[in-house]
């Protein structure tokens, strides 16, 4: 059976489930697992890109490319 087979399979056992125990679990489950996988992928910055960041934020700051948090809130609320 390839992969893709067992993805449809999958999605044809899930549509069948009635139970929000068992589908509340399963989203648990693939949450828990997307944050393994972002978790296994992050690596500590080293001191030339914090300072580069930093460097970066200094810049934007200078060039009023930064937006307050109060506009920040406003902007997003008009979505």
């Amino acid at each position: 059976m390839t992969f893709d087979d067992r993805k449809i399979l999958l999605i044809e056992e899930f549509l069948k489930i009635d139970d929000q125990d068992v589908i509340k679990a399963l989203e648990i489950l693939i949450e828990q697992n997307k944050v393994t996988r972002y978790e296994e992928n992050l690596k500590p910055m080293s001191i030339s890109e914090l300072n580069e960041e930093i460097d970066m934020g200094i810049k934007d700051e200078q060039e009023n490319k930064l937006i307050s948090v109060r506009d920040l809130k406003e902007q997003v609320k008009k979505f």
